[in-house]
């Protein structure tokens, strides 16, 4: 699962900045990319038990690794997931695009 979901979000990284690598500068977004795509995959295969994970916890190591995500504070777990899963999906869009761009001016 895990394997499918990081393929895909490489070739969509590639086929976006038409490089046959993923550059050091968008590795971050790749890796919010994937883990995005593994907790949609989970939740929607209802393989996530939501009252087991520490959402504090995720949300201080998100800080901590300076990746912002902007959550409602009173909702339930579930609802807290599916902001991250949604948030990770789409994360690093303009940078991706701007990386695209600025390759193309060198």
């Amino acid at each position: 699962m895990i394997d499918s979901t990081t393929e895909n979000v490489l070739n969509n990284i590639r086929s976006i900045i038409r490089q046959e690598n993923i550059p050091i500068e968008l590795e971050k977004i790749a890796i919010c990319r994937v883990l995005g795509g593994f907790l949609s995959i989970k939740k929607n295969t209802e393989a996530l038990n939501f009252d087991s994970i520490n959402i504090g916890n995720l949300l201080e190591f998100l800080k901590e690794s300076k990746i912002i995500i902007n959550i409602a504070p009173k909702v339930s777990n579930k609802q807290k997931i599916n902001m991250i899963s949604s948030q990770f999906m789409s994360y690093g869009k303009a940078e991706t695009l701007l990386f695209k761009r600025s390759e193309h001016l060198k």
